[in-house]
């Protein structure tokens, strides 16, 4: 994080918020994300958000957290959102005002109208290339994670990164741009942070061996003819976590 030091009667001190871009905020892991990022309003902006078909959630986002940019890779969706957008602060005002709360409720109707809206694969970089990023939080599940990722760390903007995907596919690769480029790549993903936490105040060489756990998920101790049968709610349950439907039934394959 950036300090600020300006001169003061009180000789205070006032950080700069980070400004972040969380990608896949319709997501499971985006919506942790926001809650997260809503405990910590003064020093975290959420600059950007982006989505691939969940226009209804990401409109109920950009109300709240009044980004600067989203990224929307389905054209279609991204269409859809401009002409929501465009009628949004009407409608917001129109019922407010039927509602008598417009003075109890506030939304920068201004704002909405200046959000710039990128669409398809190039729109990530068109995001980057246009908006102050300091931190990009890749929640993008899957392959399509991985373009982003490259492109965050080739313009040099620290990642956090909660898809598996990008070092599974191009671990080499974007390992190399993070050492060319100096930045950070901060895992998210639970058994990956839960690494990283590990090394904190630690000497890689102090550590021998390190031990992961899991609860073993909803199917433990099943034998396998019993798993001819499972219901798509039993796969999703799992015991100690509440995941999306995409990452919980992916657990289990």
């Amino acid at each position: 994080m950036v300090s600020i030091e300006i001169r003061s009667t009180k000789k205070e001190k006032l950080k700069a918020k980070k400004r972040v871009a969380i990608l896949g905020s319709t997501g499971s892991v985006g919506k942790q994300a926001l809650e997260v990022v809503e405990n910590l309003k003064d020093e975290i902006e959420v600059v950007a958000l982006s989505a691939n078909r969940n226009i209804q959630e990401l409109e109920n986002q950009i109300l709240k957290f009044n980004p600067e940019a989203v990224w929307v890779t389905d054209k279609k969706s991204a269409e859809k959102l401009r002409n929501n957008l465009k009628k949004l602060p009407k409608k917001i005002t129109e019922k407010l005002n039927k509602e008598k709360r417009r003075n109890k409720v506030s939304y920068n109707l201004g704002k909405i109208n200046k959000i710039k809206i990128f669409s398809e694969e190039e729109g990530v970089k068109k995001l980057f290339l246009e908006v102050p990023i300091d931190l990009v939080l890749n929640a993008i599940v899957g392959f399509a994670g991985l373009v982003p990722t490259i492109l965050s760390l080739e313009m040099g903007i620290d990642i956090a990164l909660a898809n598996k995907e990008s070092l599974v596919l191009a671990g080499d690769l974007v390992m190399g741009i993070k050492k060319i480029k100096g930045v950070k790549i901060i895992p998210v993903d639970s058994e990956h942070s839960a690494i990283f936490q590990c090394f904190l105040g630690r000497k890689k060489e102090d550590i021998d061996k390190i031990i992961l756990t899991a609860s073993g998920g909803p199917f433990f101790g099943n034998k396998p003819d019993e798993l001819g049968d499972v219901t798509v709610e039993q796969a999703i349950s799992h015991p100690r976590w509440k995941y999306g439907k995409k990452i919980s039934n992916s657990n289990y394959n």
